[in-house]
């Protein structure tokens, strides 16, 4: 049987055993849909319909065998085909992923590389900006994917959020500065200290802001920023600190700088965030889950004609 054929032996069924309902659903004539049961029957020397009175009635255990695999066959056809159509339809399509700088830079450079380089005919637009601007920008329907910290202010009702990473904040300053001999800070440290930090549109100028007045401690806010370079530059050139991810000191030059941890550190989750709905697009899907399992599985990203 092809799949055609399988089609129609579950039209049948579906019909109640009317050939004549099935035959007029499928927009073939009878006789042939009566041709396509007996010649299965003689050539597998099997009978699929109980028939009573030159009726079919019910199926024959060969004939349920049958019914269940087609059924499969014919989900799994579909859903092949489909998977087809989105691929031709979405190969040439856009996809638009929010990401805050800092992210950008140092977590997803590699990654977006490898999406563009295995989809030369995929066009990613990265939006840069801040956390509260890249919500509002999800929330408007202007980007697909953002890249957050949680928590956020994302509604999980309407919006799924997926860890992708988990790193501390730690503190960066000058070699001259006077807490640089410690091994390791407490909050009470940072007590009347002079501090440089993202600006209001990023997440974690609110979550330093929270930490401080959770923990009591009086430190001050001078210099604010969109840019993390800039920040880890005024701490190496001033008695500011900043507080940033772990993993900058990787992407920095450290001379003249101490890094030192913070007990009790702020965490600093990277999540994906995306709309609830019920279907998404190939590549949307596509996408989704790439990022999913380069973060999480340590899996290269794939092009999407192998995905």
């Amino acid at each position: 049987m092809n799949i055609s054929q399988m089609d129609y032996f579950v039209e049948i069924v579906e019909a109640d055993f009317n050939l004549s309902i099935a035959a007029e659903k499928l927009h073939i004539s009878q006789p042939a849909l009566s041709n396509l049961i007996t010649r299965f029957e003689q050539n597998q020397n099997v009978q699929l319909f109980v028939r009573r009175n030159g009726r079919n009635v019910a199926l024959t255990p060969a004939g349920d065998l049958l019914y269940t695999t087609c059924k499969k066959m014919t989900k799994l056809y579909n859903e092949m085909e489909e998977k087809m159509f989105q691929i031709s339809r979405y190969h040439k399509g856009v996809i638009r992923i929010g990401v805050p700088p800092l992210i950008l830079s140092i977590l997803f450079t590699q990654v977006l590389s490898q999406f563009i380089a295995k989809n030369p005919n995929i066009k990613f637009e990265i939006h840069e900006f801040g956390a509260y601007h890249l919500i509002d920008l999800l929330e408007a329907g202007k980007i697909d994917i953002a890249i957050l910290l949680q928590p956020n202010r994302v509604n999980p009702k309407f919006y799924k959020d997926v860890l992708l990473y988990e790193a501390k904040l730690i503190a960066y300053m000058a070699q001259s500065h006077p807490l640089a001999q410690k091994t390791e800070l407490t909050w009470q440290d940072l007590d009347d200290q002079v501090l440089a930090t993202f600006d209001e549109s990023f997440m974690i100028y609110h979550l330093l802001k929270n930490a401080l007045k959770e923990k009591q401690v009086n430190a001050k806010i001078m210099t604010q920023s969109g840019s993390w370079d800039f920040l880890v530059e005024t701490a190496r050139q001033s008695e500011m600190l900043t507080l940033l991810p772990g993993v900058v000191q990787n992407f920095i030059n450290r001379e003249g700088l101490s890094i030192l941890a913070i007990e009790d550190p702020i965490p600093w989750k990277i999540s994906i965030v995306y709309p609830r709905k019920a279907h998404y697009s190939f590549l949307e899907q596509y996408a989704i889950d790439s990022l999913k399992k380069y973060f999480k599985d340590g899996e290269d990203i794939l092009p999407i004609e192998e995905f």
